[in-house]
């Protein structure tokens, strides 16, 4: 799928031995933005947010300012108290 010069590329290896390929195979931890969105993942699994039912709820937009209070709420009850 790859020309010559890509695949010879992306094939070498970085400092510690692994591919360059390998960047992209253990899922969002590398760089600013993956490593929010780890953090995210963790606080809504410990939170217990059901994310589905907040992105597919058709709201106001007050609405939805007040069910994200509510989510914010009962992360402070259940893990900061």
């Amino acid at each position: 799928m790859l020309d010559a010069d890509a695949r010879a590329y992306w094939d070498k290896r970085n400092v510690i031995g692994r591919p360059r390929h390998a960047l992209f195979t253990d899922g969002l931890r590398h760089g600013m933005l993956g490593r929010f969105i780890g953090l995210a993942l963790c606080w809504r699994n410990g939170a217990r947010i059901d994310l589905e039912a907040l992105l597919n709820e058709k709201r106001t937009l007050p609405s939805a300012f007040r069910r994200w209070i509510v989510c914010i709420a009962c992360f402070i009850r259940r893990w900061l108290v």
